[in-house]
């Protein structure tokens, strides 16, 4: 018996399936949100990292000093949240403006997320945003850094060039894939910087950061418009139709399918031409299974056929 399978992928609207409640904090008030942290993990004698409202700004205040964060130790102050769903997809946004150091010096600030270490170390997490290191790949870059224990190189660091220390940053987390996304004006469409896999871990925190490195320590003046927290923006899946193939009566028949499934996560349906009395069935995962019998049986079938 020949099969032809067809795939379709079947949407609700976002709103349908929202797991996240919906953030978005324009600092227009005196007094943060209650939604929000102010954490400083390093006390410094000499002045302390602070944190203002202005006219609908954030804007952190961080002094020249030992502000870095990096295997083993966390000086690195951020404003975070824990007000989400952390075990489902997210995607959070801002726009940051720097304005001092006036010229390019050692700094990094934007978006944070951040993990529970499962090494136990003090810090694990993804800063994105400017990083900005004087005559490296121009004097500003975009850069996604991943620091902690577990990532003691910080291997996924793609620096862009960028002509000033101003942009919209967005980070979008989909099942284990964490993707960074940059632009220049609002209305532009959003450029992916790059996606990483972060399989298994826990999101305790995610917000927006400032932090400095090497023997000047600058000053940093961060001015941050306003920061979002919902669901990722919607992402139809990649449907490849598979190659015609066949199936042998009373021989269980399987295939596994490569499935992007996109968000909101589709609904998979599959069908087969001609209609039989028993159908195949599609999980989530894309394997398909079918037992090609005028009887029905549940045979099962684990992973994909040889």
């Amino acid at each position: 018996m020949s099969i032809r399978t067809v795939l379709s992928a079947l949407f609700l609207s976002a709103g349908l399936f929202a797991a996240q409640p919906g953030f978005r904090d324009d600092f227009d008030e005196e007094n943060l949100d209650e939604r929000w942290e102010w954490y400083t993990p390093y006390n410094d004698p000499v002045g302390d990292p602070s944190y203002e409202l202005v006219g609908g700004d954030f804007v952190l205040d961080l002094p020249a000093g030992d502000y870095d964060s990096w295997v083993g130790f966390d000086r690195c102050p951020r404003l975070r949240t824990t007000e989400f769903e952390t075990d489902q997809d997210f995607r959070i946004e801002t726009f940051v403006e720097v304005e001092e150091p006036a010229t390019a010096d050692y700094f990094h600030t934007g978006l944070w997320i951040e993990f529970q270490d499962q090494q136990g170390g003090p810090i694990d997490g993804w800063f994105y945003g400017f990083y900005s290191r004087p005559d490296w790949g121009g004097n500003y870059t975009i850069r996604a850094e991943r620091v902690g224990h577990r990532s003691p190189a910080s291997a996924d660091n793609f620096p862009v060039p960028w002509e000033s220390p101003e942009a919209f940053f967005k980070v979008e987390r989909i099942g284990d894939i964490y993707s960074f996304y940059y632009k220049e004006s609002e209305g532009d469409p959003w450029l992916l910087l790059h996606s990483a896999e972060s399989a298994g871990e826990t999101v305790t925190h995610v917000g927006i950061f400032a932090k400095n490195w090497t023997a000047g320590h600058p000053a940093v003046h961060a001015v941050y418009d306003y920061f979002l927290l919902g669901d990722p923006e919607n992402l139809p899946p990649d449907i490849v139709k598979p190659e015609d193939t066949n199936a042998l009566v009373d021989l269980n028949w399987c295939m596994t399918l490569d499935l992007n499934t996109g968000f909101p996560e589709p609904t998979w349906e599959i069908s087969v031409t001609p209609n039989p009395v028993n159908a195949p069935s599609i999980d989530s995962t894309g394997t398909v299974s079918w037992d090609p019998a005028a009887d029905a049986r549940v045979d099962g079938c684990e992973g994909p056929a040889e």
